[in-house]
């Protein structure tokens, strides 16, 4: 039997590094796990900062969002209407991934303040 812990995910290869996600104009994003934000991710700003060979995988930031103290996951799609991937190779049960907040964009913040 294979321990649980070595069994990973595979993923195509564009997805390995932020530098073969820019050269697929791949598109990113970021959703925090404490308040919902859904955040639009640069990889071209990301490659200048980081490196091209830097992956997504297992790597979290601090929510963008004001007054937000939480922490965000990556995800990926290779374009528009195309599925997205959680870029978590350990992630949480699929059961802890629908606990998080619902998903908050610029539009149900624009819908919120108009009502």
């Amino acid at each position: 039997m294979t321990d649980p812990e070595q069994i990973h995910t595979i993923a195509p290869r564009w997805m390995n590094t932020i530098g073969s996600m820019f050269a697929m104009n791949a598109l990113a994003r970021t959703r925090c796990q404490s308040c919902g934000a859904l955040m639009r991710v640069d990889l071209g700003e990301m490659v200048a900062a980081k490196g091209g060979a830097t992956t997504l995988f297992d790597r979290f930031e601090r929510c963008r969002m004001v007054a937000c103290g939480g922490s965000a996951f990556y995800l990926v799609s290779r374009a528009i209407g195309r599925e997205w991937t959680v870029m978590l190779r350990h992630a949480a049960p699929s059961a802890e991934m629908a606990d998080l907040p619902t998903i908050q964009t610029g539009l149900d913040l624009a819908r919120r303040s108009n009502s």
